[in-house]
């Protein structure tokens, strides 16, 4: 629940789809080291500390980005110039 409070946090902050970036590989990584756990002959509770662990690094991440907003890029502004006078 935290972690996509603060995805949708850093969303609006203007990461954008960077936002998605730490969850996602959060859940590739953990759904890779169930596999291996699981093929490995592990139980769930062996998954408990890494998954607290990935999820930590998670919303760590998503906090870091909400610190440091991304430079935003503003549009040059047209400088007006003086039309000669007529006459």
């Amino acid at each position: 629940m935290v972690e996509i409070l603060l995805t949708v946090s850093v969303w609006r902050e203007g990461w954008k789809a960077w936002a998605v970036m730490p969850l996602c590989s959060g859940v590739a990584i953990a759904v890779i080291m169930g596999l291996a756990i699981g093929a490995n002959g592990g139980t769930k509770g062996d998954l408990t500390v890494p998954s607290l662990i990935i999820d930590g690094m998670c919303i760590a991440a998503l906090l870091i980005m909400r610190a440091h907003a991304p430079k935003r890029v503003k549009a040059p502004q047209l400088a007006q110039k003086a039309l000669p006078s007529e006459g």
